[in-house]
């Protein structure tokens, strides 16, 4: 938990987010690996799957106030359980500033989910901060994204929401951009089986078995 300016409301860095699955999970823990091994020693990637960071697709990131948590995990679970089984695949890696991204095929589901969470949850956002890229983006779509924030606490919503699994922050363009030229294409598909409201660190992380709540996901079972 953070003090918001003021001194007056404690708020908590929340990010709603898919699980992944032990199979996907797994899959993108050797993607991590071959990125470490194409960066060697020569640079750092900051996002740390093996000991801090948990893989994870967000759904909807943003301070909330602290106060208000059970009020916020209720809504969660009301959207949640209207939330029937999909399937979502990882397929492309690309590159968005200093991220490297595993992108999640678009599903109209997940939006749909995302866009619903992100109405009854921004009510309670406090104090919401500016990511460190928003003074790179075209004017235009700075002055978007800046009434986002303002109205839902977030940059990353509605036509700017692109599910994706972060598998490193490195701050050398041209090793990123070798990382990117070297990783082998590769697809997983996963049924989602659990959505969770998770501790955040720096870079948009969800820290490692710092989950607030999960919800399970209605699956059918597989023959």
């Amino acid at each position: 938990s953070t003090q918001s300016h003021g001194g007056m409301q404690t708020m908590t860095k929340l990010n709603v987010h898919v699980k992944l699955s032990p199979a996907a999970r797994e899959k993108c823990m050797e993607q991590w690996r071959n990125i470490n091994g194409i960066l060697g020693d020569n640079s750092t990637n900051l996002i740390d799957l093996e000991q801090n960071h948990e893989p994870h697709v967000t759904m909807y990131l943003s301070n909330f106030k602290e106060s208000c948590m059970e009020h916020i995990k209720q809504m969660i679970w009301d959207r949640i359980s209207e939330f029937k089984s999909l399937d979502l695949t990882l397929s492309k890696f690309s590159a968005s500033g200093s991220y490297v991204f595993w992108d999640v095929e678009p599903s109209t589901q997940l939006k749909n989910c995302c866009d619903n969470l992100v109405h009854v949850l921004s009510p309670f956002v406090e104090s919401p901060t500016v990511p460190s890229w928003f003074d790179r983006l075209p004017a235009e779509e700075r002055a978007r994204r800046s009434d986002l924030i303002e109205k839902h606490g977030s940059a990353t919503v509605f036509e700017f929401f692109y599910p994706h699994v972060t598998l490193a922050y490195i701050k050398d363009e041209a090793v990123l951009a070798r990382v990117l030229d070297l990783l082998e294409p590769c697809e997983v598909t996963f049924t989602v089986a659990e959505i969770a409201a998770g501790m955040c660190g720096d870079q948009g992380t969800v820290l490692k078995g710092q989950d607030v709540c999960t919800f399970p996901i209605d699956t059918p079972h597989r023959s």
